[in-house]
């Protein structure tokens, strides 16, 4: 087997990049980030302190693999 240079991705299979430059990857990891900020402020607001405590810990997760 012979390496012809060219990378592939493992996340959306695509050349060209690997996982860790993966803009599908990035894009996701940023909608899932998003989406748990938004779970906070709502939980919050409906006076749900520890499912917002959840969510504000799961987007620091998802901030920390961005």
């Amino acid at each position: 087997m012979s390496f012809n240079g060219t990378v592939t991705c493992s996340f959306c299979y695509k050349q060209g990049h690997n996982r860790r430059k993966c803009p599908e990857l990035t894009k996701s990891i940023e909608n899932q980030y998003n989406g748990h900020i938004l779970n906070a402020k709502e939980s919050r607001e409906k006076g749900k302190f520890n499912d917002a405590e959840w969510y504000e810990s799961r987007a620091e997760l998802k901030r920390q693999e961005y």
